[in-house]
């Protein structure tokens, strides 16, 4: 079989952590919860669980 895309039934494996968007939403999780962990009481409020 030849490695002509179109005969390839799967694409190539993607490491997802290399990817463009997974590393800023990363960057963003890590602010919110670090946002979080100062600013906004431990227990009792649901807008850290939300949040986060």
């Amino acid at each position: 079989m030849e490695d002509n895309p179109k005969n390839q039934v799967l694409k190539k494996a993607v490491v997802w952590k290399d990817l463009f968007f997974y590393r800023k939403s990363d960057a963003i999780y890590q602010l919110t919860v670090e946002f979080c962990r100062r600013f906004l009481p431990p227990h009792g409020d649901r807008t850290v669980d939300q949040m986060v």
